[in-house]
């Protein structure tokens, strides 16, 4: 991070032309979405963006910037381990999990990442904000 910027600017884009333009303009880092299970129906009514990317626009989008490449994966479940694979091999810099509900989620996505790459989460659901105190100081201080 820029110290001389409080804050970094991500797009979320799959587009190759719009990737590397934003990434001479200054953009931090793009966010490939790959956050698609119950999202429609948690989503029903409000005016949200929904995006069905792909492990083949990953791949386009790190061949394509040296900017920070984050991947949003599905709510841990039972293909997180093979999200977190495929994204960490695409060339992810980081993961990010949304929809936490647990501890032991946070935790098994770390454990599962092993410093390949950053682990991000999304405090979203009203679980995860009562349990923010105990992953903030979850088994991997470090990263949360």
């Amino acid at each position: 991070m820029n110290p001389d910027r409080p804050f970094q600017l991500f797009l979320f884009s799959v587009e190759p032309t719009l990737v590397k333009t934003a990434t001479a303009a200054g953009v931090d880092g793009f966010i490939v979405d790959w956050e698609q299970n119950g999202k429609e129906n948690r989503q029903t009514g409000y005016d949200t963006q929904i995006n069905a990317n792909t492990l083949d626009d990953l791949k386009r989008v790190r061949s394509c910037t040296d900017a920070l490449v984050i991947c949003r994966l599905n709510a841990y479940g039972l293909a997180t381990k093979s999200e977190i694979e495929k994204a960490v091999a695409a060339g992810a810099d980081e993961v990010l999990l949304p929809m936490v509900r647990t501890v032991e989620e946070v935790e098994c996505v770390i454990g599962q990442v092993r410093e390949r790459c950053r682990v991000g989460i999304l405090i979203e659901t009203m679980s995860a904000v009562s349990l923010a105190s105990s992953i903030s100081h979850s088994r991997y201080p470090e990263y949360t």
